[in-house]
Order: C-alpha cells, then sequence, then structure tokens
C-alpha cells in the first residue's frame, strides 16, 4: 500500500502534502505542537540576546585568552623561535583542581599554550603583524564571515521553508558564541565541514575528501572520520582526506624541517589541561572523577566499536561521516565545546527523534554557566563541567538506534513530483534522488 501511495505522489497523482495531511495526528495535537515550537523560538531568541552582546566585548578590559596563545605563538613563529613555548600572551587559568585529585592529567596551573599543528600558524603569522587587538578585531570579523558563508551553505542545501526555524538553533549554540569570545578557529571547521556536507550529498568524492582532509591537518582529532569512511565503502573520500591532511601536514616539514613537528609533539604531551571546563571527552571526565584509566579504555572500546561496525554494515558516505564526527567528539583526547559546531551541518537538516532534540537543545548551553554552577562540590565538578558530553552522548546513541541517515526534507513537493517512479530498481537511483524521495516517506521511528 504504501508503495502504492509513493507512486502515486511521483506521478503527480495526489498532493503529498495533502496526502500526509490526512494521516496527520488530532488539532489538538498540532496546537500543542505549535505552541512549543514558538516557544522554543521565544528561548532561543532570549538565549541568543544573553550570548551575543558577552562574546563581542572589545573593550579595554577584554582578555584575548585563547587568541591571546595563537597570537603569541604566531608571533614567536615570525621570530623563528620555538612558537611553542610559554610566553606573555598565553593565557594561564589558576585554582581549577580544587575538588579534583591531582591525577597525572591535571595540574593546579594551565598554560594553554596554542596546541595547533603547525600548518595552523601560517595564516596567523600575518595576522601577528598588527597589534593584538587589532589582530584580534581582524580575526573575529573574518570568523563572522566564515559563519555567514557556512550558513548561506547550509540553507543552499536544505531550501525547505519548515526547516528555517532551525537557524534559530544554529544562533543559539553554545559553540558558536564561545568561538567567538575565544576567538577560536573554528569557524573554519564550520565552513569546511558544510562543503563536505554538500559534497557527500552530491557525491562529489574529490571536494568531500579535500575538505575533510583540511579539517583532520587543522584538528587530528579527527582523523576518526576518514578512518571510518575508509573501513566503510566511502574509500575513495577517505583515502583523497588522508592524502590531503598528509600534503598539508607536509608544508612545514619543508619549510621549517622536523623540528617544528619535535616542538608541536612536545607541547602536546606536556599539556595538564584535560579538566578545563568544556572538554567533553571521555577521558576527560574521567579524569574529573579521578580514574583517568577507565577514560583511556572505554575510549579504545568506543573507537574498536565504530570501526568493527561500520567494517560489518558499510553504511553510506553520509551515515559514516555522521558516525565519524561524533566517535571523534567523544573519543577526544581534547574535545572542547567549538568542537560540536561541526554537527551543525549535521543536524540541520536530518530527521530528528526526541533524544536528538534534546541533544540539540543541550549543545545550546553556554559553557560559562555550565562553569558557574559546576565549581561548587566534587559532585558537580565532575558530572558539570562537560554538559556537551551528555549531549553528543545522547546524539550518537540516537544515530545508532535511528540507523541510516535521514533528512527531514531534502526538497518541495514540486521536487518530488518530478522524480522517477520508485519500483523494485529503488536502489539503483541515485542518492540525490532517494533522498528527497524519503523526506516524504513516514519514519519508522
Amino acid at each position: 500500500m504504501l508503495n502504492k501511495n509513493i507512486k502515486q505522489i511521483l506521478n503527480a497523482e495526489i498532493n503529498p502534502e495533502e496526502f500526509f495531511a490526512s494521516r496527520s495526528a488530532a488539532p489538538w495535537h498540532k496546537q500543542i505542537a505549535g505552541v512549543c515550537i514558538w516557544f522554543c523560538a521565544a528561548a532561543l531568541l532570549l538565549l541568543l540576546s544573553y550570548q551575543a552582546p558577552a562574546s563581542f566585548n572589545f573593550g579595554s578590559q577584554h582578555e584575548l585568552t585563547d587568541y591571546g596563545s595563537l597570537y603569541g605563538s604566531a608571533l614567536l613563529a615570525n621570530l623563528h623561535v620555538n612558537p611553542y613555548r610559554d610566553n606573555a600572551l598565553v593565557y594561564h587559568t589558576k585554582d581549577i583542581d580544587r575538588h579534583g585529585l591531582g591525577t597525572p592529567l591535571q595540574g593546579a596551573t594551565v598554560k594553554a599554550i596554542n596546541l595547533n599543528p603547525p600548518v595552523v600558524l601560517y595564516p596567523f603569522r600575518v595576522l601577528a603583524r598588527l597589534t593584538p587587538d587589532r589582530s584580534y578585531i581582524v580575526w573575529v570579523a573574518i570568523s563572522v564571515a566564515l559563519f555567514i558563508a557556512s550558513v548561506l551553505l547550509i540553507l543552499k542545501m536544505y531550501p525547505a521553508e519548515k526547516l528555517r526555524i532551525r537557524i534559530l538553533w544554529i544562533l543559539a549554540l553554545g559553540s558558536v558564541w564561545y568561538t567567538f569570545h575565544l576567538g577560536q578557529i573554528y569557524m573554519v571547521l564550520l565552513l569546511c565541514t558544510s562543503v563536505a556536507w554538500m559534497a557527500l550529498r552530491s557525491q562529489n568524492w574529490l571536494i568531500a575528501g579535500i575538505s575533510i582532509g583540511i579539517i583532520c591537518a587543522i584538528k587530528p582529532n579527527f582523523m576518526v572520520w576518514p578512518g571510518l569512511l575508509v573501513v566503510g565503502r566511502s574509500k575513495k573520500i577517505g583515502f583523497t582526506a588522508f592524502a590531503t591532511t598528509a600534503l598539508l601536514s607536509a608544508i612545514p616539514l619543508f619549510l621549517q624541517g622536523w623540528g617544528i613537528y619535535r616542538e608541536w609533539i612536545i607541547a602536546c604531551r606536556g599539556f595538564n589541561g584535560y579538566e578545563l571546563p568544556g572538554n567533553a571527552s571521555l577521558l576527560a571526565f574521567s579524569s574529573r572523577a579521578g580514574i583517568p584509566q577507565v577514560g583511556f579504555v572505554l575510549t579504545i572500546i568506543l573507537l574498536a566499536a565504530a570501526t568493527l561496525w561500520i567494517f560489518i554494515t558499510k553504511p553510506d558516505a553520509l551515515y559514516t561521516s555522521e558516525i565519524g564526527i561524533l566517535a571523534a567528539l567523544i573519543a577526544g583526547p581534547i574535545s572542547w565545546l567549538g568542537y560540536t559546531i561541526l554537527l551543525v551541518p549535521v543536524m540541520y537538516g536530518k530527521k530528528m527523534d526526541s533524544l536528538m532534540r534534546i541533544g540539540c537543545v543541550l549543545l545550546c548551553i553556554p559553557v560559562w554557566v555550565a562553569v558557574a554552577n559546576a565549581d561548587t562540590s566534587r559532585l558537580t565538578y565532575i558530572l558539570l563541567w562537560s554538559p556537551n558530553l551528555y549531549a553528543v552522548s545522547l546524539l550518537a546513541y540516537s544515530a545508532v538506534r535511528a540507523g541510516a541517515y535521514r533528512e527531514a526534507c531534502a526538497g518541495s513537493p514540486a521536487a518530488a513530483q518530478k522524480l522517477p517512479r520508485a519500483g523494485k530498481n529503488f536502489s539503483r537511483i541515485p542518492l540525490e534522488t532517494q533522498w528527497k524521495v524519503q523526506s516524504f516517506v513516514p519514519s519508522k521511528n
């Protein structure tokens, strides 16, 4: 019966909106859903009005925080000295372990030295020719432009009007304003992820691989993503990503030699800030509890399980990418709130269930709100310093439970009417076409 109805929709015999409207819930359910949507929209606007003014503070009292560490590193690189050593611009935090157990991964004072790979320093060496404050303002302006470009790409991928309400969710995300406030580089990751997602949807493996490779060159934590693509059935994308990462990472080798990587590795090994607020990896969570060894074991089990599952099931590139991003966020070892910005293109057009909606709401909690209430006791120190861990865990569980990646609305009813018939050879229809058909098929969930 369902196949017959699909054929009628595709042959323009019935209007898909009218077809599914006839099977919708009772009117009072619609009214409750409408009230909930407006309530969520108002809450997101309120959250946006709270976060935006706190993030753009260019006054004399503004601290450069993370951008100061990055700027200082680039400045040292211009002077041809070790860019990964401590300096006056590095952001220092003190007394963050008063509820901790003095684990090997944490210290009372953390030197937040720039830990980005050497290739990241080259564009900032240009910005380091400006004064720190001017350089910060220029970088924030660039980040805003990258953010706008990313949102426009996402809207181009998913033009359906019923998804526009999710723009408010993007604007209310804690990772967005966290990035602006700290002067971090995460908007580059957002743009690359948006380009990669668009390329994956159109099955352009070259552009997808290059975009993913750039992400991995900037943040090696996400090497899990192309690794799972290689293990699955999207080997071209995965190998292209690895090749792109290798080529970009080789630039400092040719220009500066092995020494720059030796200095970077020493800085990474000496970092003692795994328990800092916002780090949502399993390793960070277990370290706050005083049992970092458990975090190591759980991380290995998680990665092994994800690899084995992808190897056996061989899902498509979109679903593998979703699992790869989520696994990288949980596995860490460093997974700041800003890293969750990679989920924006993934979640914007996705068909969601209740767990995913809860996870997306949790991602809107500003990290400084959680920290203000998490530093009161030993228990809150363990449980509340990384609220995004719970959000990502919910999204990961829901993604595994739901199965293949399903888009909420890949096109308009008019576009669906022009699609070919879905018969026995439905699996041979290009993926882009399948997604448009599935947009109007009720989910089993």
